[in-house]
């Protein structure tokens, strides 16, 4: 309701569904799952995000990614596609372009240990239920953690993935 002298009179407020919120040292890409468009998000920049095909449920995903430099001329790989609708933190991994190793890199950047995997922590929050933060972030702690207490090699892969 309005306020008086408009007590008889609906107010709508108009809301962006989702925002996008980058907190990373570093620019990345984003896109709608199975879509050609992408777009970057800089370093602490944030942006409304509206999906291409949003009247279909299973094309509100969306996946991230590296941005091409100059000159590079491999195919760009992004994450497993995630719901925006889902609210919750977790952590999502993607295969980095190739560059220089760092001498004691974090568990989370890429290096030729990982194979150029890279770990972001996503958290999807809502304030009032008609718009979702989505933020990405550096991880503080990894998500799993396996140890192996065996004298065997044991390999781990993740369903769904070509890791």
């Amino acid at each position: 309701m309005g306020s008086s002298p408009f007590t008889l009179t609906t107010v709508i407020t108009i809301v962006p569904r989702y925002i996008l919120v980058n907190k990373l040292p570093f620019t990345i890409r984003i896109g709608q799952h199975m879509e050609d468009n992408k777009i970057s998000l800089g370093s602490n920049k944030r942006l409304c995000y509206n999906f291409k095909k949003e009247t279909e449920p299973a094309d509100k995903k969306i996946t991230i990614g590296d941005i091409p430099w100059a000159g590079i001329k491999e195919d760009l790989e992004f994450s497993c596609p995630f719901l925006l609708e889902d609210i919750g933190d977790f952590q999502i991994v993607y295969k980095c372009l190739t560059g220089k190793d760092k001498s004691n890199p974090k568990w989370y950047e890429p290096s030729t240990s990982n194979n150029y995997m890279r770990s972001i922590h996503v958290s999807i929050v809502s304030q009032d239920e008609a718009t979702l933060f989505v933020f990405f972030q550096m991880p503080e702690m990894p998500e799993y953690s396996i140890t192996n207490n065996t004298l065997d090699e044991v390999r781990v892969r993740v369903k769904g993935t070509k890791v």
